[in-house]
């Protein structure tokens, strides 16, 4: 990168704005200013591009600013939307592909791509004839290279740690793998409250309640009500785990009383209420919360419990 006015400056811009708007998404001026700089950047780096067609670093830039902008349009549930801007990075994100040796954030794409190609179709059938054009994945190899990234990239690091995690824990069910990482996340950044979070719910995940609890506890301190909101969701999972079911009930009711914007979390407050409701002869509750439950997961640890339930 060679000058102040290279179009990463703004994706980096970008990516602090992300970070800023993200762990509530409540905040419509910040995502608005968001997808203006996403959009911006895009434009000047394809701008770029096309004078410098095989220039790493705006290769980069461009991928990682339409894959945000995908992210985004997901969000919304704007399916046409996010597959026209992913058809954007397609080609760029296969040209990145001969740089992972030179350049480990590109590993990180590659990563991502590998992976989600196969899985996603498969968890979002919808998703299959819009994708028909793209290469096939390997989820493997795609958690390999994720694993590379989270070691070795310079500018993506962060980002790569926190993916491998999601899809090891959430996709996987595999949290204990996932635990180092978020340790030592959390080690490094020890002041984020997100990062504290996803520690904890994988450390729920795994089972690991005695380590949990400190984490638990520390959300339950922090003064924005978007995590105070999460820490009585993560404390309902904790009741739950140790037996305390009415207890549990009442604090996924309480978090569900003003739902959190990602769905996960609603999720994750009605899943809490299904498995009480299973646990405590209530077959009908049980069948209503785990419907709630489908209807919000995305990820296969827990809709694939509620499938099982329901069928």
């Amino acid at each position: 990168m060679q000058t102040a006015h290279h179009p990463a400056v703004d994706l980096l811009r970008a990516v602090r704005l992300h970070w800023q708007w993200f762990p509530a998404r409540t905040d419509d001026r910040l995502r608005g200013q968001l997808v203006s700089l996403l959009e911006k950047t895009a434009d000047e780096t394809q701008t770029q591009l096309d004078k410098r067609p095989d220039d790493p670093e705006l290769i980069f830039t461009y991928f990682t600013t339409e894959a945000m902008l995908t992210r985004m349009a997901y969000f919304d549930h704007q399916t046409l939307k996010s597959v026209g801007y992913a058809k954007k990075a397609y080609s760029y994100l296969q040209k990145g592909r001969a740089y992972r040796q030179q350049y480990p954030d590109f590993s990180l794409s590659s990563g991502l791509y590998d992976y989600y190609r196969e899985e996603y179709p498969e968890l979002h059938p919808v998703y299959k004839p819009l994708v028909w054009f793209m290469r096939s994945g390997d989820k493997q190899n795609g958690l390999a290279q994720l694993g590379i990234a989270s070691k070795q990239s310079l500018f993506s690091q962060v980002e790569a740690t926190l993916y491998l995690t999601h899809i090891l824990a959430d996709y996987e069910n595999r949290a204990s793998e996932a635990l180092p990482y978020l340790a030592q996340l959390t080690k490094q950044y020890p002041n984020n409250p997100f990062f504290v979070v996803r520690y904890a719910e994988v450390l729920l995940h795994a089972g690991r309640l005695t380590q949990a609890i400190p984490l638990i506890d520390s959300v339950l301190t922090i003064w924005q009500p978007f995590y105070r909101q999460i820490g009585l969701l993560l404390m309902a999972r904790l009741k739950l785990a140790q037996g305390a079911l009415t207890e549990a009930d009442t604090l996924a009711q309480t978090a569900l009383q003003k739902q959190p914007k990602d769905e996960a979390y609603q999720a994750w407050a009605y899943a809490v209420r299904a498995r009480v409701a299973a646990r405590t002869n209530q077959p009908q509750q049980a069948r209503l919360f785990y419907k709630k439950v489908l209807d919000l997961a995305e990820y296969p640890i827990l809709s694939t419990e509620a499938k099982q339930y329901l069928k």
